[in-house]
């Protein structure tokens, strides 16, 4: 077993009525030479009652796709009760009416 420390930092949210909740990036950071893996970015959602990870990847943008491919495995394409927030930021920041945090 490997053990080692890291750093978790909440980098961006985004709440709006239309989806029900807020959408977050978090940056985990390695702090330990033990733990052989590169900083990565995981998003969760929060609909006021949990927050559950639905994706990761090496750039904020990339674990928004992953969350928002994620959660269209579990809820669908055009399931309008359940909106995915995932893609509706994604949305946000090609309109450019969001920004994603730099590197």
């Amino acid at each position: 077993m490997v053990e080692g420390k890291v750093t978790v930092k909440e980098i961006f949210f985004y709440e709006d009525r239309m989806i029900k909740g807020g959408v977050s990036i978090y940056k985990i950071e390695n702090n330990d030479a033990n733990l052989l893996f590169a900083d990565f970015y995981i998003v969760t959602f929060d609909d006021g009652t949990s927050e559950i990870v639905w994706g990761a990847g090496d750039t904020p943008q990339s674990a928004l796709e992953s969350a928002s491919r994620e959660w269209d495995v579990i809820y669908g394409y055009e399931d309008n009760e359940y909106l995915n927030p995932f893609e509706y930021v994604l949305r946000k920041v090609e309109e450019g009416k969001i920004l994603l945090p730099k590197l």
